[in-house]
């Protein structure tokens, strides 16, 4: 098990607000993260026959926090490139990055594989973690791919001892437990609308998930593609057929999510569990052309309820420079109407986070 201690990442105080036009009211704060030291990306060989080492991270994917609201509150962030998580403790203004939880071994010809992870959340006690279950898009031989593509083909359920992660995210008890499903692939299959595109390339509208939440005893996977008939959607399965071996059947949820400004309908980046229903983080399906910044309405954020009966659009985000992806949204306190958040970016350094806020009653 490779472990790794890192002790530098720091949420800016909050400075002067940029309007962001939306729905509601809602403001992104010209702020920066100053991260003193890394967080890890992709573990590859270092040079002149070195050991493995990490990269630093520039593909965030996904970050949950425990609930409640003493802090510091105990987090795990992703990055799609890596084999595990990392531990990041949220203070009011700061945050400290811990320990790295390793979660797969697996290797290609000595190259170690990425999970992919595409989301993480947190309910009753345990953090979830799902790859992305689709196909490599820069690998051109096939049985290679076949091999990569099942290396994200997992669920994982990550259980801390109480007491076991210290202040400043370093692992001084016993492990977390960790649980790791490979059932969701069949459930995928089992809805008609998604089972062609199972397996598929992302070019092609194939399968490939980046949002999960966990609500009432059920994980919901949100995809970002394919949509279905125009609608971004959303597989349910019950937690114990994916954990526990029980009988289950997976629920086709969907939403309609609008258009990114190519006028494609959007899909789904991120997907949160909040006030009994759901906070989306949706988005463009494919990545813009090769020199093509991200778009004012490219992603907008949606309140929606668990059972697709519609989704509220809380704002379209602006475009924060270059082509960063969002591709994380932290709630971080809901107070007197407000929704204060962390959004986190898939290509700056360490996820070039910054924080918003939003109208949400």
């Amino acid at each position: 098990m490779i472990a790794a201690w890192v002790r530098a990442l720091r949420f800016g105080l909050l400075a002067g607000p940029l309007l962001l036009a939306g729905a509601g009211a809602a403001r992104a704060d010209e702020t920066e993260w100053p991260i003193e030291g890394r967080l890890f990306g992709k573990l590859e060989p270092g040079g002149n026959g070195k050991k493995l080492d990490f990269k630093t991270a520039r593909d965030i994917s996904g970050i949950a926090c425990e609930d409640g609201t003493a802090l510091p509150r105990l987090c795990l962030i992703a990055d799609d490139e890596a084999q595990g998580v990392q531990i990041v403790m949220a203070r009011r203004h700061e945050g400290e990055a811990g320990a790295f939880i390793p979660l797969i071994a697996d290797r290609l010809g000595g190259e170690p594989l990425s999970l992919d992870a595409e989301g993480v959340a947190y309910a009753d006690g345990a953090f979830y973690v799902i790859g992305s279950h689709g196909r490599p898009r820069r690998e051109s031989d096939p049985a290679a791919a076949n091999i990569r593509a099942k290396a994200t083909w997992r669920v994982f359920r990550i259980r801390f001892v109480p007491g076991s992660v210290n202040r400043s995210g370093d692992i001084r008890g016993p492990r977390p437990a960790v649980e790791v499903s490979t059932d969701l692939p069949a459930f995928l299959r089992s809805v008609p609308q998604l089972a062609g595109a199972f397996d598929g390339k992302l070019a092609e509208h194939g399968l490939n998930l980046e949002g999960v939440a966990v609500h009432e005893g059920r994980l919901f996977a949100g995809l970002r593609a394919p949509v279905v008939e125009g609608r971004a959607a959303v597989v349910a399965v019950p937690l114990a057929a994916l954990f526990g071996g029980e009988p289950g059947k997976a629920e086709l949820i969907t939403y309609d999510l609008g258009k990114d400004t190519l006028g494609a309908p959007r899909g789904i980046r991120d997907l949160i569990a909040f006030g009994g229903g759901f906070l989306i983080l949706a988005g463009p399906q494919l990545d813009p052309p090769a020199g093509r910044a991200v778009a004012y309405g490219d992603y907008a954020v949606y309140r929606a309820a668990t059972a697709g009966t519609g989704a509220t659009l809380v704002a379209n985000l602006p475009a924060f420079g270059g082509e960063g992806k969002p591709e994380a949204l932290l709630p971080l306190k809901h107070e007197g109407g407000a929704l204060r958040a962390v959004l986190l970016f898939d290509g700056p350094r360490e996820g070039g986070g910054r924080m918003v806020s939003f109208e949400i009653r």
